[in-house]
């Protein structure tokens, strides 16, 4: 039976596959020759698609969005439509000018800027020569112009141990919280993937370091991927084992409730996933490639599969209902293309199996009701 679901609540959108940087950490070299990429016109359409299924929230990226000799048309052009708008950049090229177009956004939701280590030395090996500079140059111009916006870091092995003065970097700059993510291992960050994964004994330091940071500054917001780990580790000791809802394949937004669209018109699930093609809205709707595309669907009945039928250590661990075998991107780059696999970082942050993770008394230390 075909499986039918709603169009996506968040669609993201790469306006080109160029860059002026060429990170370690990058999934999207596939797109990096900018060739054969959506032209402005194919661009409206897609934007006509969205408001026709009542899509408004839209994440603009690339590449680097900034550097499309077009970006401020584009932005004129989605200021037509009824869409919350997030853009995701390095921040190494915003100036005046780009200030001046970004603050006549009607629906401007958040500027996110890459910032990945609390000094240049630590930044610049992930980004290259004198970007920290100039993406920090881009957060103060924004912040005094009252619009909206936060930083992210990709952790690696090389800046993982600067998680801390990343955040007294953020709290300096008066930023409510930061993001924390990690790389998936596809393009440039599967070359460089000795550099970007961590040790079982990294990941417990990160876990130890953040949960540090939530009791010294508890109003301090933790997002990204590590938000998430934080909140799934805290669900978890609240419920106890075996009461989750999980222990399945793919629960993620990517491909049930997020959209990525390519520079050249590619449909993929999610941003990680930038070479698992469902589609191609130079030959489908957008609302064709949701309901029919057989990749799409394939994820969604991974949500049907238990962990346990596929691994056969996952049902020996106590996580296990709470699981759900991690990031598929991650997972499938991780396992030879596997959409099945298992992502190993979940293993050693959630199961107790590795040791690595970390202790209930630290994990809900400041809640209400802990003992």
């Amino acid at each position: 039976m075909k499986r039918r679901i709603a169009f996506p609540e968040q669609v993201d959108i790469a306006l080109t596959g160029k860059c002026n940087l060429r990170c370690k950490h990058c999934n999207t070299t596939e797109t990096w020759d900018g060739r054969d990429e959506l032209s402005f016109g194919e661009v409206k359409d897609l934007l006509d698609q969205l408001k026709e299924q009542k899509i408004f929230r839209l994440d603009l990226f690339g590449g680097e969005p900034f550097y499309h000799p077009r970006f401020f048309k584009y932005l004129e052009l989605i200021n037509r439509y009824p869409m919350r708008v997030t853009i995701l950049t390095n921040g190494t090229l915003i100036d005046e000018e780009a200030v001046r177009h970004l603050k006549k956004l009607r629906f401007l939701a958040i500027i996110q800027i890459s910032i990945d280590g609390s000094k240049p030395e630590i930044h610049d090996w992930q980004r290259g020569e004198g970007s920290f500079e100039k993406a920090m140059r881009g957060v103060r111009l924004l912040l005094s112009n009252g619009v909206p916006v936060t930083i992210k870091a990709i952790l690696n092995s090389h800046n993982y141990t600067d998680l801390d003065n990343m955040v007294e970097l953020a709290r300096g700059l008066g930023l409510p919280g930061m993001h924390f993510g990690d790389a998936v291992e596809c393009g440039k960050a599967a070359v460089y993937s000795d550099q970007m994964s961590f040790e079982s004994e990294a990941h417990r330091k990160i876990m130890e370091n953040v949960f540090e940071v939530k009791k010294k500054y508890p109003g301090f917001e933790i997002g990204g991927t590590l938000g998430q780990k934080i909140d799934m580790l805290k669900d978890f000791y609240k419920q106890g084992p075996g009461s989750g809802t999980r222990g399945v394949f793919s629960t993620c937004p990517a491909g049930h409730s997020t959209l990525s669209i390519r520079s050249d018109g590619k449909v993929v699930p999610c941003s990680a996933f930038w070479t698992l093609i469902c589609g191609d809205v130079r030959k489908s709707s957008l609302k064709d490639i949701w309901e029919n595309s057989e990749m799409l669907n394939r994820i969604r009945d991974l949500s049907d599969d238990k962990l346990a039928q596929h691994c056969s250590d996952c049902g020996k661990c106590d996580y296990m209902s709470h699981c759900n075998g991690g990031c598929r991107a991650a997972a499938y780059y991780m396992s030879n293309n596997d959409l099945r696999g298992i992502d190993p970082s979940t293993c050693l942050v959630f199961s107790n199996m590795t040791g690595t993770r970390i202790p209930r008394e630290k994990v809900l230390s400041g809640e209400k009701g802990n003992k």
